[in-house]
């Protein structure tokens, strides 16, 4: 009993007391000349040797700094020397391209925004005004996402005929082809699917239009219902996520597109995790609290350039504004397959069933009722939405299942 009262302060005492660390917490992104990405958290040997060469460089020399930099940093091989993309498949006309474009960027992923639209286009542009032998690493990275595009969009895409180009974009595709043998658009888009996924190494997808084209195969995956084929494609772009730092906050030297794209890219794959996952009845690829990437703007991408996000015009509402609530609803999507299908059930029945927790389903209500609360004017179910919004819930590859 004696001195108990100070021995057990001084427990308390060192329970509460705090060591800082030397390890910066928010981790290491490395970017390379070609744009490749490859990111390690503050737990990692590379960034500890980091932090330790740049605060201890004066004690150690520059012979063992050097010596730690290039054990922490090897030079990493650029995906170009891996596979270099080139064109495996003619592309269609330039109308029928368009059209197809439009067909998954504005309808197919009216929910699953994950590109920079006029950035987009600038590149677009310059695949079918440049000659392929003036192509630079910029255009020939950018082909598998155009040919991943243009896959989502043969699914969705109605006859062109009717948008006044003239003929189907079947049609339009066998001009470009010059073949004479009779084609479905399903025909094309598999076509089009194999050549975009034959020009990336998907083991080493570390640049912001790589990832973008797997993310659009988990999409055609999905619309196609080959869905665990899209499960398995799905974890591909998270890894690759992941690994380029998407799903943490960091005070990077990026331009305002690149941030933002960087966010969108992070929750649209959270997203399809969630979905995929859910409608599988398998376990999510990442945990919520290894995740403190913020949420995209509000704001639509002709209000984002290189140099400064503009504030969206008063009345009108962003489609991002759209995109995030339905973000937060697959959150909330998350939290009842959590609740409701727990892994660990705790009680059992004599049916083999189990007891789910009553104060859980009024939690989930109550998170429904606030996001509903929480729309903007025009999103509400009870109010008349704009066309464009009203779209949102009648396409794309996750509103099926709301």
């Amino acid at each position: 009993m004696e001195g108990s009262p100070e021995g057990g302060g001084a427990e308390s005492s060192d329970a509460d007391s705090m060591l800082e660390s030397m390890v910066e917490a928010a981790g290491r992104l490395e970017i390379d000349e070609t744009g490749a990405m490859d990111f390690h958290g503050h737990s990692s040997s590379i960034a500890f040797l980091s932090h330790l060469r740049s605060n201890f460089q004066r004690v150690l020399g520059e012979d063992i700094t050097t010596s730690i930099k290039s054990t922490a940093f090897p030079k990493a091989t650029p995906p170009g020397a891996i596979r270099k993309p080139t064109m495996t498949s003619p592309l269609p006309t330039r109308e029928v391209a368009t059209v197809l474009v439009d067909s998954c960027l504005e309808d197919a992923c009216v929910l699953m925004r994950f590109v920079h639209r006029p950035s987009f286009d600038e590149m677009f542009a310059r695949i079918y005004n440049v000659p392929e032998i003036e192509w630079g690493q910029r255009e020939r990275d950018f082909l598998p996402l155009l040919y991943e595009v243009m896959a989502v969009g043969c699914l969705f895409a109605d006859d062109v005929g009717d948008m006044g180009v003239g003929h189907s974009i079947a049609e339009g595709l066998v001009i470009s082809s010059q073949s004479v043998t009779p084609v479905t658009d399903s025909m094309f888009s598999t076509k089009y699917f194999l050549a975009g996924r034959e020009m990336i190494e998907l083991t080493d997808c570390r640049t912001i239009p790589t990832i973008q084209a797997v993310i659009l195969m988990a999409i055609f995956l999905q619309s196609s219902t080959k869905m665990s084929t899209c499960y398995s494609y799905v974890g591909i772009a998270l890894c690759a996520a992941v690994r380029m730092g998407l799903h943490r906050s960091m005070n990077l030297n990026l331009n305002p597109i690149e941030r933002e794209v960087r966010k969108r890219i992070f929750w649209v794959i959270r997203k399809m995790d969630t979905y995929v996952t859910a409608l599988l009845g398998l376990p999510k690829g990442i945990a919520d609290e290894d995740i403190d990437q913020e949420m995209p703007l509000d704001v639509d991408d002709e209000y984002i350039t290189e140099t400064e996000i503009k504030e969206q015009p008063q009345g009108t509402v962003s489609i991002m504004t759209v995109v995030n609530a339905h973000t937060k609803l697959l959150s909330i999507m998350a939290k009842v397959v959590k609740a409701i299908y727990p892994l660990k059930q705790g009680c059992v029945s004599g049916g083999g069933g189990y007891a789910v927790s009553f104060a859980s389903i009024r939690e989930i209500e109550n998170d429904l009722r606030k996001w509903n609360d929480a729309l903007p004017g025009g999103l509400a179910p009870d109010e008349q939405s704009p066309q464009n919004y009203r779209k949102c819930v009648s396409v794309g590859p996750l509103s099926p299942s709301f």
